[in-house]
């Protein structure tokens, strides 16, 4: 068939700005997904129960426990099983008392 020469000019340029108009499309539905995940995680975060106090009133030792102590390890020499190579050889080191200690390191590094 014959198409009218204006139309086809009017449909050509209806379609470039569909075009345009996709990628804005697409473009702001990602930066929406962003965001609604970015407030799904704020939900779960205030969701997470808070560690409990360094002292809990209830569970304190009596008076006759001392109020102030610290852990020394002299020496230490561990391995995973009794017929495996030693993988700590003479740890020595001082934990202080009323203090948070972390063990940190990678996944499967034996902490």
């Amino acid at each position: 068939g014959v198409i009218n020469p204006s139309f086809a000019g009017l449909a050509v340029t209806y379609a470039l700005n569909l075009n345009s108009l996709q990628s804005t499309l697409i473009w702001t539905l990602c930066d929406l997904e962003n965001k609604m995940i970015s407030v799904e995680r704020m939900l779960q975060y205030t969701n997470i129960p808070s560690e409990p106090p360094l002292m809990i009133e209830s569970t304190r030792p009596d008076k006759s426990w001392p109020c102030r102590g610290e852990i020394t390890i002299c020496n230490l020499q561990v391995r995973y099983g009794p017929h495996l190579p030693m993988v700590l050889h003479g740890l020595t080191c001082t934990f202080p008392g009323g203090l948070k200690t972390g063990i940190v390191g990678r996944t499967g590094c034996g902490k």
